[in-house]
Formats: C-alpha cells, sequence, structure tokens
C-alpha cells in the first residue's frame, strides 16, 4: 500500500526519501525525510516493537569512511526519529521472547583496532533502549553475520571479521538477563575470542548440518602423503561457557565446489591426495595413514572424483563408480576403496554426506 522514492537533489540536505501512499485512483505524497550525506548506504524495514508497524533504518554515506545510520518511526506517517549513530555494518535479530525485533550496530575504531556491537531494542511506549559488548581486540574490518541458536539453544549473534595478522576471528553474542548483551567467546583476560582464531581459511561460520545451530570453522592439518598440506575442519560449538567441542568435521574442496561431512571414525589418521593424471578427471583420495614398524602404512578408503567433457555419462559408471550429483557440465562421482571395519563407510553415508559449494549473496 506504500511506494518508497529516493532522491537527490540541490539544497542544504542534498538526499530525500519520499513516501507514498496508496488512494483510490493514485499515490500520493504521506512522509518525506532528508538527509545529510553523499549517497544513501542502505534502507532495511523492521517491526522492532511488535506492533505490526515497521520502522525504517537508513543507513547514510556522509563520506568514503564515514556512515551514519538512522532509525525512523513512521507511525500515522508522522516521521520521528529515533536514534542516530554512526556504524560500519548493521543486521537484524530476534535475541529474545519478546516482540519485535532488534537492531544490531557495530561499530569499529581502525586507529585503535577495536569495536562493539550495541543491540537497540524499541519498547512498546516508543523508548528506544540499548546494550552493547565489545569485539575482539585486533579486528581490522568485519565479515559476515549470522544469526542462530548456540550449541545449548541460545539465540545468539555470530559475528565473523578479519584480525590485524591475516586470520579471522569470531565474537558469539547473546543475550543474558533479557536486557544485557554479552560476548560469549571473549577472554577477559587476552581481551579476544582467542578460541576462535584461526587461520588457513576462508569459511565463516555455518549450519551445515541444518539444525538450526550455528558452528565455528576450525581448519586442522592432516598426515601428508607429499608436499602438498590438505587439511580438514573441525566444527565448534559454542555454549554460554564459551567455545566447547568440535559438533562434526568436514573436507572442503573449495577448487572442485563440494565438501564431504567426515565420519567420527576418521578424525584420527586421515590422510588426502590429488589425482589428476587422467584428463577430464579430478580426484580426490582419502586414507587411513598409520606408522607400523616405522613406516608408514596407508589404506586407500574412498575416492571421490569430479569428472568433465564428453564422456563423462559413461566413465561414471566405470570401476564401481556411483553418481554423487550431476549439474549438466560435469558429474560428482564416489568409489568405496577399502572393506576395512574400523574406517569403512557405505555408498549411502557418501550420498547423505556429500554436498555442493554455494558462494553466498550478501547485499
Amino acid at each position: 500500500d506504500e511506494a518508497v522514492g529516493f532522491f537527490i537533489h540541490e539544497g542544504d540536505k542534498p538526499l530525500m526519501i519520499i513516501i507514498f501512499k496508496k488512494t483510490d485512483a493514485d499515490y500520493e505524497r504521506a512522509a518525506v525525510i532528508e538527509g545529510d550525506g553523499t549517497a544513501i548506504d542502505s534502507v532495511s524495514y523492521a517491526d522492532m516493537d511488535g506492533d505490526g508497524m515497521q520502522e525504517m533504518i537508513v543507513g547514510w554515506q556522509m563520506s568514503v569512511s564515514v556512515k551514519l545510520l538512522s532509525v525512523y518511526s513512521l507511525r500515522n506517517f508522522q516521521v520521528t526519529e529515533l536514534t542516530e549513530t554512526d556504524y560500519v555494518k548493521y543486521s537484524q535479530a530476534d535475541l529474545d521472547v519478546t516482540p519485535g525485533t532488534d537492531l544490531l550496530v557495530f561499530r569499529l575504531s581502525q586507529e585503535e583496532m577495536t569495536g562493539e556491537m550495541v543491540r537497540y531494542s524499541l519498547l512498546s511506549d516508543g523508548e528506544l533502549v540499548s546494550s552493547s559488548a565489545r569485539l575482539s581486540d585486533g579486528v581490522t574490518a568485519i565479515s559476515a553475520v549470522r544469526t542462530g541458536f548456540t550449541s545449548d539453544r541460545r539465540r545468539g549473534v555470530f559475528v565473523d571479521s578479519s584480525y590485524t595478522d591475516g586470520g579471522v576471528i569470531t565474537d558469539v553474542f547473546s543475550v543474558v538477563d533479557r536486557d544485557m548483551i554479552v560476548n560469549l567467546t571473549l577472554d577477559p583476560d587476552r581481551s579476544i575470542s582467542a578460541g576462535t582464531l584461526r587461520y588457513n581459511t576462508n569459511l565463516y561460520c555455518g549450519d551445515l548440518n541444518g539444525d538450526g545451530v550455528v558452528e565455528i570453522p576450525h581448519p586442522r592439518e592432516l598426515i601428508s602423503q607429499s608436499e602438498t598440506v590438505y587439511r580438514v575442519v573441525d566444527w565448534l560449538g559454542v555454549t554460554e561457557a564459551g567455545v566447547s567441542e568440535p559438533e562434526y568435521t568436514t573436507f572442503h574442496n573449495i577448487s572442485d565446489s563440494w565438501y564431504l561431512v567426515l565420519p567420527s571414525s576418521w578424525s584420527e589418521n586421515l590422510s588426502v591426495r590429488r589425482q589428476d593424471q587422467v584428463a577430464g578427471e579430478r580426484t580426490i583420495v582419502f586414507s587411513a595413514v598409520e606408522g607400523i614398524d616405522g613406516e608408514l602404512h596407508v589404506t586407500d578408503l574412498v575416492a571421490i572424483t569430479l569428472l568433465s567433457g564428453d564422456n563423462r555419462q559413461g566413465r561414471a559408471k566405470l570401476r564401481d563408480r556411483f553418481i554423487l550429483y550431476d549439474t549438466g557440465e560435469v558429474i560428482y562421482t564416489a568409489r568405496i576403496l577399502s572393506e576395512r571395519s574400523d574406517m569403512s563407510v557405505t555408498k549411502e553415508y557418501i550420498l547423505k554426506n556429500f554436498n555442493l559449494i554455494y558462494t553466498d549473496w550478501n547485499a
């Protein structure tokens, strides 16, 4: 029933937002918001007090490095600015059982490499209240924000950030006693979430098994059969007490766009190697590696192959292969290589736990 237009014009306040409301025959101007700056960085809408009407959240681009965030109430088309604050990123989440959506605002000081997350909640009487908790010291940029549940079923906000020495660090925020926002993973002695700091990965937090619980990726180097280093990813849970044990482990083949949730029996003594000798075939072989009489003994377990080329359909049926996924351009297949009872897996397990990698789009 409403339309919103965004304009740049001459004047002291060059940015303008016009809200039009629908009439019987047309639209008419209902409200106007004017702002300073060079551009409108972003706009979103949220019912922050649970009254069924949405508030408007506007990011004003003041300069290359400065942005201001404003929250407007539009009740009866009367524009009321509820707050204005600087920010580098913001998100929305429902962090407690009360009606309404929380606004989460992130601030960073590039000079001091410190930051915080501020949670804004709108009460039913129109009062906007806030609480804040610090990010890890050393954060240089916020990469991704995700909401979900912790391992003990708390509603949480998982913030992945670039760290000062090239790593990735995750801060996990949750509400305690309904009003206070806290950083569950922050080590107060070191002022960072030390248990989530990791290197050699471009993975962010995720819910790979779809149970609503978000885990933190932590890469672990495998036993090497060559000069190439391969890693698996342990996905760590988070509770009110901080980082907990891994929930599951995955192997990610980024170049071929797939990953496999590994069986728990593979957690130790696992090794991986790549085979690219055959044209149109790229294979990853999972092996068990053990030291026997001072030498490494390798037992191949499973091979996963990407097939390309015009004859891929025929090659997918060779050598006891079974098809995992056919994209129309390439075919992913697998083959069981070992009957070893303590580490073997079934065709059904591979089919269930093989997944393609998709890129997250962040507008």
